[in-house]
Parts: C-alpha cells; structure tokens; sequence
C-alpha cells in the first residue's frame, strides 16, 4: 500500500527527519536525552523499554503538531491571506467557486486532526496514569474515511490550484508572495497540500514501531493492533480509489477517441492499449489495440497521429472467449507474436521484446481471467458430459503467412516467379501456389460463404462438411 502511495504521489518522509530504517536506532539515544523531561513528569524511574514505548507515543503527539500546523498554514493562514486581499482588490481577484475548490475537505481534515493532537497530548502529559495512545486512533478511526475523500479529489485539487495561479496572474503572485513568509520554510504551496496525502503511510509506519516495542501483555497491544488495521484499511482504500479513479479517467479518455463504440460499460476495465505493427500480407501497418477485461479492440486512427487524443476507428471487436495467441518459431522473429479468432487473425510486431512479453502476459491473464469469470456462471459439469468440441478448420480466421516470408509453395515446395504467384488459403493461412489452391469451400468465420483453400484444406473440409449438401466444398 505504501509503494503505490509513493508512486502516485512522491516518497514519503518519516516523521522529525528520520528515515524508517534509522528509527529504532535512534530511540535509544532520544531516551538518553529526555532524562530532564521524564524528571518533571516523574518518569525517572521508569524501566528503559517502557521509556522507549514512551519516545515512540511523543514521535507520534509531535508529528501530529507538525502536521496541524500545516494544516493551519493552508486552511488559516493562507485562506485568511488570499480573503483579505480579495477584500482590498477592486478587481476580481479569484472567483469565490474557484478559491473554495483549492481546499477540497481540508476544514474537516483540521478539525479531525486537531481533535487527535489535543488527545495526544492530554494522553502523554498523563502518561504515568494511562500508558495508551492507540485507543484514540481506534475511537477517531471511522473519520479517516475524511482521506479517501482528499486523495480521491488530490490530482484535480492540484491541477485546479496551477491552473488559477496561471488563469489570474494577481492570485499567482500572491501565492509566490506567501511562499516566501517565514512559516513556508521556502517550500512552495504544493508540498504542503501534499502532506494529508502522506499522513495515513506515516500513522502505519509509526504504529508498526509502536506496536513492535509493546508486550504482547500490555494494555495498549490491542488497540495498536487495531488501529494498525484501521489505518492500513483506510491507506488501501484511499489508494484504491485513487486506481479506480485513474481507470475511469482512462476510460473517459478512450470514449472520447473511439467516438460511438461505447467503452464504458458495468464490470468493464481497461487492462492494457497501445501501438502494434500489423503485418499484413505484403506490407506493416500502425495499429491500435486495447485490452479490455471482455474483449479486445483492433482500432486503427483517423485523426492526427502526433497528438495523443488522436481519434480512433474500432475495425474490429474480438471477444477473449474466442481469443487464441501463438508465438513464431523462428528466433529472428522474436517481437512478433500472433493472433487467432472467429472474428481477426494477424501477425502483430511489437517494438521490442519487452514490449511483445508485455502484451503476452496482459492477454494470456485477460482470457484466463475473463473464462473463469465465465465457468462461475456455467451449470456443474455433469457426469459423462459431452467434451466442448475444439474450433474446427474454417471456424476461425487464419494468420496469413507474411508473402516476403516464403521462396516457395508451403505444399508443393516450388519456387515462387512472375508465373507462378502466391495464393493464400483461406483456412489456414498458409502461402501456396495455384495448382494447390484450386478449389473453394464454405467457412464459418466467413458466414460459410466460399472461399479459395488449399487442397489439404479442401480434403478436411469435405470431410467435416461433406456430408451437408448445402454445405459442401465445390471445386
């Protein structure tokens, strides 16, 4: 949870400076230098793990003043700032809409967290009485559902904070003026509005080495461990939304290029997009295909290529029930990989190997993950049940063998010339000449209507359809 929090958002810092790795190192030598402040509160005779139980429960009071101090910076001293010269502005300096949007839920945020640090400090100031702090988490815990809210509204919250420094040059000299009071430390606005988004990875961190230090038979060890789980739920469910949020705009973002194809439907997700090369029978083609979790879409661009939101035409919707994908035997073409359906079936070229592996792994898990899916919905399988019949020849369409990949006829074996041209079958996909393709037979990834095959083609579609008149291959 806290590696996708410092991916969306940027390295957490532990509290007072002091990385995760260097905490418990360090406590021993706090403890050593707190021995005038454990005189006045009549601790000095306190055993040393107790005074190290007792650093950790401050770490967590002063990273909390800390952080209501931010808090206060943005939700006080800066709004109080900006109102004020609004006030002395003739002009518009920010509509009252846009200003309100900067702050998202930070009020309720201060008020929540103001709350937590008073407690934190009765608790501490009182310690010899009441040797627990997790339980004021635990009782507060219901309200860090006050940070899903943050996170979810952080990435539009900050794009919306740039965009009126820019939109009203008078706003965004006062923010450079702001930043450069005392209390800023010389940080700008932005650090500090990222700081919520931090705070839940910082309670997880600082519980862990609360709860490393207790006795399993200490009063407190319960309730760390179950604010331990209320703060990891709440970081994974603000991260979560976060996922769920950026999948959703991607979304958005694929509807609008793909125009009427509707990409935006209940149980849907994208899984992967990108740009292939299609090999086709005598040249490459750019293509686009993304991956959904039922289907994968085979688009190719209409509108300008250089721009990222260039539109899109869906040519072909492949369900992943149908979806079948082979890898070439010839070491040279390492970057090819290839796809087989009812629907399409081509050669697809990616940059590197990487980026084939890539694709393989995001389809293979796509049509393992959407046919699971699919057998929970089935009946139970039935004792002497009929096996599912495997796709016969003609029910989907072949990969067509690149024409620059064959001298020679795939049948015959001879040479290719100005005479004697390539044909490919229908059936299976492969290169050959015209005296082994002389015939046509009804496919079914074609609606049965006829098509030129090669003979060995021919010879197993008479078998598998010969015995329907309607349906037999015609020389």
């Amino acid at each position: 949870t806290n590696d996708s929090f410092n991916t969306h958002f940027g390295r957490t810092n532990f509290p007072s400076g002091t990385s995760a790795d260097d905490f418990d190192g360090d406590i021993n030598q706090k403890v050593s230098e707190d021995e005038s402040s454990e005189e006045k509160l009549g601790l000095s005779d306190m055993p040393r793990q107790d005074k190290k139980i007792l650093y950790i429960a401050k770490e967590i009071m002063t990273s909390e003043k800390v952080y209501v101090e931010v808090l206060k910076l943005l939700n006080i001293e800066f709004r109080n700032f900006i109102q004020e010269e609004r006030q002395k502005c003739k002009s518009v300096l920010l509509p009252t809409e846009d200003f309100l949007k900067i702050f998202s839920n930070l009020p309720e945020l201060l008020m929540l967290n103001s709350d937590l640090l008073r407690d934190f400090e009765n608790r501490v100031q009182n310690w010899s009485k009441t040797k627990k702090i997790s339980d004021i988490i635990v009782s507060k815990g219901p309200y860090l559902k006050l940070y899903t809210a943050y996170v979810k509204n952080f990435s539009a919250m900050s794009s919306h904070f740039e965009e009126c420094c820019k939109k009203y040059p008078k706003f965004g000299k006062l923010v450079k003026e702001f930043e450069k009071f005392p209390q800023c430390r010389n940080l700008k606005l932005s650090h500090y509005l990222l700081k919520p988004v931090q705070r839940l990875p910082q309670y997880k961190m600082l519980l862990e080495d609360y709860l490393k230090h207790l006795d399993a038979a200490s009063d407190d060890y319960d309730d760390t461990t179950t604010a331990l789980r209320i703060v990891t739920e709440a970081a994974e469910h603000a991260n979560e939304t976060v996922k769920q949020m950026d999948k959703f705009e991607k979304m958005l973002n694929l509807q609008s290029r793909l125009g009427d194809w509707e990409v935006i439907s209940p149980g849907r997700e994208l899984v992967k997009e990108g740009e292939l090369i299609k090999i086709s029978r005598k040249r490459e083609d750019l293509r686009y295909f993304i991956l959904l979790t039922d289907c994968l879409l085979y688009a190719t661009y209409t509108g300008n290529l250089s721009l990222s939101s260039a539109s899109l035409r869906v040519s072909y919707t492949i369900p992943l029930n149908h979806l079948q994908i082979q890898l070439p035997s010839d070491e040279d073409l390492q970057n090819e990989f290839s796809i087989t359906s009812s629907v399409r079936s081509c050669t697809l070229r990616a940059r590197n190997v990487h980026e084939r592996n890539d694709w393989l792994e995001a389809l293979n898990s796509a049509v393992e993950d959407y046919r699971s899916k699919k057998a929970t919905f089935l009946p139970p399988e039935q004792p002497n049940a009929e096996p599912v019949p495997a796709d016969r020849l003609g029910d989907c369409a072949p990969v067509w063998v690149p024409d620059h990949h064959v001298t020679m006829c795939q049948a015959c074996s001879c040479s290719f010339s100005l005479v004697i041209r390539r044909h490919h079958c229908r059936a299976c996909g492969r290169v050959v000449c015209y005296q082994c393709a002389t015939h046509k037979a009804p496919l079914g990834y074609m609606q049965f209507q006829p098509a030129r095959v090669c003979d060995d083609c021919y010879n197993e579609l008479e078998k598998i359809l010969g015995n329907n008149e309607d349906l037999k291959p015609t020389a």
